[in-house]
């Protein structure tokens, strides 16, 4: 539900015309006062459909599916039951065998929540780069200046350098950089890497150690609502000193 009754709070952009509007092509709408009015984008398929479609804005998107994945993930979490057993450690709780559907599912919601909770980001520091910005940026890697144009700078930057040190003069704003949201910032990093870029001990974290570095280890012992949480709450960190998009605004209270 939205506050503003113009639609779906994943609309990229959309508003109200103030006067009446005449066609623009030979056949075309003729648009009234007070008609919607927004942003769409016309595909082409392979085999020449022409489709349109209302533009979405994509770090709703992205939030939508890691914060869903992530309330799956806590749902499935609190249905694990537990066996008392040894280990050479000590004693342990363990999952049983036949919990495996519910504690791999658990696993594959957490790591789609980890996932689209980074896509938020990478998604937002694009779109302010290019779309908000569209000027050169200067930035300093390996202890030179450098000028990128904005398209290069989405190319070759990562995510951590734009938030760190791009969207700041963007947003004008201080860096988030030494903040206690830049510690939960590199925690959903560490994260996402390890989901994007797994390792081998990642996926088979069998050793002589009790496990408290894995992928694994990172879901079990972390509420994962902490990762769809921390990549909204950066991105209002931005917006600290102006006016929310209208996504954050329209955003479902229940997301």
């Amino acid at each position: 539900m939205t506050t503003d009754n113009l639609g779906d709070w994943r609309i990229e952009f959309i508003t109200t015309i103030e006067q009446n509007v005449s066609p623009t092509m030979a056949g075309g709408t003729q648009f009234r006062s007070g008609d919607r009015a927004y942003v769409s984008t016309l595909t082409k398929t392979s085999k020449g459909d022409l489709i349109a479609f209302t533009t979405p804005n994509v770090s709703a998107l992205a939030y939508n599916i890691a914060v869903s994945s992530a309330r799956r993930a806590v749902e499935l979490k609190k249905q694990l039951s537990y066996i008392s057993c040894l280990s050479p450690f000590g004693t342990a709780r363990a999952i049983g065998f036949d919990q495996n559907d519910l504690i791999f599912s658990f696993f594959e919601s957490s790591m789609t929540s980890v996932i689209f909770s980074f896509q938020v980001l990478e998604a937002f520091c694009n779109y302010s780069i290019s779309h908000n910005w569209r000027q050169a940026v200067d930035i300093t890697r390996r202890r030179k200046k450098e000028r990128l144009d904005h398209e290069s700078a989405e190319r070759e930057l990562s995510t951590e350098q734009k938030l760190k040190s791009v969207l700041p003069k963007i947003y004008n704003v201080p860096t988030p950089a030494g903040k206690s949201i830049w510690d939960r910032f590199i925690k959903l990093k560490h994260a996402r890497d390890s989901c994007v870029h797994i390792k081998y001990f990642d996926q088979h974290p069998v050793g002589r150690k009790v496990d408290q570095e894995s992928l694994f280890f990172r879901f079990l012992d972390t509420d994962t609502m902490f990762f769809p949480k921390t990549s909204l709450e950066i991105v209002t960190y931005f917006y600290s000193r102006q006016e929310l998009p209208r996504w954050l605004r329209e955003m479902p209270t229940e997301t």
